[in-house]
């Protein structure tokens, strides 16, 4: 006979008051009203598996003792929406093909700058950290720039598969058949096809621990392309505005940051413009003076 499962106790507003402050504290996640029922499904889960018989008790080790700082990643693990795909914004890399590379082609080429740097903020496990990366040898002569694409996360455990480069079917599910054949390879077919990316885009990708709401977390250099997109839906919307400001202010002068459509409203900021494009959330940083760049012409990179 299979056992009955064990009945869970009540989750009391004390304690959903006390595990949503301390989530927001430490990753600036929140859990209003209408995710409350997520942060319940993974409180329970937990509690099940560590045999806390309270969720008090099970914050109080969670935040108090030591050793409870393994436990905090499982949860985070549950916690955080971890879905993605390959190209999964078609419109925010059709402005990166058409408008953002051929702009910043044209300015590096005349401040003559040799550095390409593109930062997938929130890259989950490695999806579009990689579809920076192909999208970047599809228009960046790689023998005129220096191309680098840093991945990062707040979960370690995503980082590691992001870092094996091996992906089923499933993160292959938008369209883009040019990039597949050239940069991914099908290394098994059971009991599913897993493709792996191959190694001239691996070599262009680090990936590395990062928390959206702690400025130490951030890169230390200056990049010319950050995608941040369907990350920010998690956060109050003041938090969201410092996050972006933050973002902003790690952008190289002429830089884009691209986030999800509609993830932010109201941003003001002297130094940055809104990029108008179709379908697509981008900004730019200004330059400290106006400068006038000639159209350059690569062969092989229209």
């Amino acid at each position: 006979m299979t056992k009955p499962p064990v009945k869970q106790p009540d989750l009391t507003p004390l304690d959903l008051e006390l595990w949503s402050g301390l989530i927001e504290k430490r990753c600036g996640l929140n859990f209003e009203q209408s995710r409350v029922h997520s942060l319940k499904r993974g409180l329970s889960e937990r509690l099940e598996a560590t045999g806390f018989s309270s969720y008090g008790d099970y914050y109080r080790y969670v935040a108090f003792n030591p050793k409870g700082e393994a436990e905090w990643k499982y949860l985070l693990e549950i916690l955080v929406n971890h879905e993605t795909c390959f190209f999964r914004h078609a419109p925010s890399f059709e402005a990166l093909h058409t408008h953002i590379f051929p702009t910043l082609l044209r300015e590096k080429t005349a401040r003559n700058e040799s550095a390409f740097r593109l930062w997938s903020a929130a890259c989950s496990t490695g999806e579009e950290a990689y579809s920076l990366a192909m999208a970047a040898l599809e228009k960046i002569p790689p023998t005129v720039f220096r191309l680098e694409v840093v991945g990062s996360d707040i979960s370690e455990s995503v980082l590691e598969r992001a870092r094996t480069g091996r992906y089923k079917s499933f993160s292959l599910r938008s369209e883009f058949p040019a990039y597949r054949e050239r940069y991914l390879r099908q290394v098994s077919k059971i009991p599913q096809p897993v493709f792996e990316v191959t190694e001239p885009v691996r070599k262009l990708v680090t990936f590395s621990f990062f928390n959206l709401i702690d400025q130490d977390t951030y890169p230390k250099l200056l990049q010319d392309v950050i995608f941040c997109q369907n990350a920010l839906i998690y956060f109050k919307t003041e938090v969201r505005l410092d996050i972006v400001k933050n973002l902003c202010a790690r952008l190289s002068p002429g830089g884009f940051l691209v986030l999800g459509p509609g993830e932010v409203i109201g941003l003001k900021l002297p130094e940055v413009r809104t990029v108008r494009l179709e379908n697509t959330l981008v900004y730019q940083r200004s330059y400290p003076e106006v400068v006038q760049f000639p159209e350059i012409h690569f062969p092989g990179n229209t």
